[in-house]
């Protein structure tokens, strides 16, 4: 609010430019700590490794 010379006050606008922006969770949509490090976030399970046996199936297998 700005002050006028009667007594009155009047909303104004006013620009402002920031260096850098803080963190903003795309969960809440405020600022204060990034999406990877929201507490509701969980994390992903890592991918799991499984051994798949190279099979030849042009050649026959005898199976007794």
């Amino acid at each position: 609010m700005v002050s006028k010379e009667d007594g009155s006050e009047t909303t104004c606008k006013v620009d402002v430019e920031y260096e850098w922006l803080p963190p903003k969770c795309t969960t809440f949509m405020s600022l204060g700590h990034a999406t990877r490090m929201c507490p509701t976030v969980k994390p992903k399970q890592p991918a799991v490794l499984v051994y798949v046996p190279n099979v030849d199936v042009e050649k026959p297998v005898t199976v007794q």
